[in-house]
């Protein structure tokens, strides 16, 4: 499934990007970037904690619980090592026959997950079901201690793990289960001017790049990257959004149930609530590997489901990062997945109307409003956390798939920030973002240096 629709959307791009080329620049309302942040060569001050340790109870509220929310130093997950190459690891979507039963490579996780809870034989523990993306080291990979890191490999790799806890049920009382969740990372250290990091150069900073679901297109993924480092900036690379992101789940909304819009926007808050933990998580391990990079400026990078997941980043961490360039991106979440040419063909979180009923335009919108208000990490309600932040949108003119509607709801939203709108698609978007990514570069540069250094 997973190559049938890889290789649809190699073809869509091949078609849709014939046409393009066209590029509209809007620039910045004056509302939307009150403050431009100092040069990064003027940062003294040190990054503020773990969040969890900082946030106010009413802002705890609004982030969905995890295992480690009563442990001190575990919080929202746990960050596990993982040998590399890169290109030891593939991407796998799980079938519906797929156990859930923890395997013995994923004992590492489930260990890192348990350290220091006495009570921690007394749960059961299931892996990532059906319709998950996760990655598998491939049978024949190289031992890690025979390899050398290439000119294009990551420094080093980790998984960002979580676990959420269902009660005990199903006729076994005495043994609730923690569903754990993983996210693959890989860090890449700066090649300024094509050249590997001296030892006195820590770069210009951070990018922190989510990409969209399985992480696709890859290779302009890895483009990106190459680029971005050759331009000084370390990489944080999320190889694909959290694990149980694409899960299969039908969901069914009901307008004449007054707890739907908030069943829905439960479900919706937890899943980009997951990779805002661990982005944040990727973030502070990167930095305690590379403790230069904790005063230059960290960006954030979302592109689809990254950018969709990008503002609740923002607001989990708003001290953390300086700036953030949101590609293919939109407000009202799930009004975005009712609507996308997506949904069917991925087949995994399907919304549908009870009955098969579509709702007249009234009943819509009060479903929508009663929604959002329970959807406090959606782009909708994202404006907050970017404030005094640049802010830089691309978007397609024609865009289907995160309808270009919703992103003009989320450019509102945010203050009408810098926005280039591409002639095009959601595919013509990305199959020429490695055109488009010099161009992020000189424009990070502009905000953080005043030009190109």
């Amino acid at each position: 499934m997973i190559r049938r629709f890889r290789a649809l959307l190699f073809f869509a791009a091949v078609l849709s990007c014939l046409p393009a080329g066209c590029v509209i620049v809007q620039q910045a309302s004056v509302t939307s970037e009150k403050g431009t942040p100092r040069p990064a060569t003027a940062r003294t001050a040190k990054r503020p904690a773990h969040a969890d340790a900082q946030e106010s109870n009413a802002e705890r509220s609004i982030w969905p619980a995890r295992w480690g929310d009563d442990k001190p130093g575990l919080g929202k997950g746990i960050v596990v090592p993982i040998d590399g190459p890169l290109s030891a690891w593939e991407g796998v979507r799980l079938g519906p026959w797929h156990h859930r039963l923890p395997r013995r490579n994923d004992e590492p996780v489930i260990r890192a997950l348990a350290k220091g809870r006495a009570d921690a034989g007394g749960y059961r523990y299931r892996m990532e079901g059906a319709g998950a993306y996760i990655f598998d080291r491939k049978f024949d990979a190289p031992d890690p201690d025979d390899t050398r890191i290439g000119r294009n490999d990551p420094s080093f790799m980790f998984v960002f793990a979580s676990g959420q806890v269902e009660p005990a049920g199903g006729g076994m009382p005495d043994e609730p289960r923690v569903d754990i969740e993983r996210t693959w990372f890989a860090f890449y250290d700066h090649r300024r001017g094509g050249r590997h990091a001296e030892p006195n150069d820590p770069g210009k900073g951070t990018v922190v790049l989510m990409p969209g679901l399985f992480g696709i297109p890859v290779q302009v993924m890895d483009t990106m990257v190459a680029t971005m480092r050759t331009d000084g900036w370390n990489v944080v690379r999320m190889l694909a959004p959290p694990a149980r992101f694409v899960e299969s789940k039908q969901f069914v909304l009901d307008p004449g149930d007054s707890d739907s819009p908030r069943k829905a926007a439960a479900y919706l808050m937890n899943h980009i609530a997951e990779t805002a933990y661990a982005a944040e998580a990727a973030v502070e391990y990167a930095t305690e590997r590379r403790p230069a990079l904790a005063d230059l400026p960290t960006v954030l990078i979302g592109g689809s489901a990254g950018a969709l997941a990008l503002p609740a980043a923002m607001r989990r961490a708003p001290d953390r990062y300086d700036a953030a360039v949101i590609i293919a991106g939109g407000a009202n979440l799930l009004d975005i997945v009712l609507r996308s040419s997506y949904s069917e063909p991925i087949d995994a979180l399907r919304f549908s109307w009870k009955d098969n009923t579509e709702p007249t335009p009234e009943t819509r919108e009060r479903f929508f409003s009663a929604y959002l208000k329970n959807a406090p990490l959606d782009g909708a309600n994202a404006a907050p956390a970017f404030a005094g932040k640049p802010v830089l949108m691309i978007q397609g003119m024609t865009d289907e798939a995160v309808p270009s509607d919703a992103g003009d709801r989320l450019w509102k939203t945010l203050g009408e920030p810098e926005r280039w709108m591409v002639q095009g698609n959601h595919m013509t978007v990305f199959m020429s973002l490695w055109l488009y990514t010099p161009k992020i570069m000189a424009w990070l540069d502009q905000r953080f240096y005043g030009d190109r250094p």
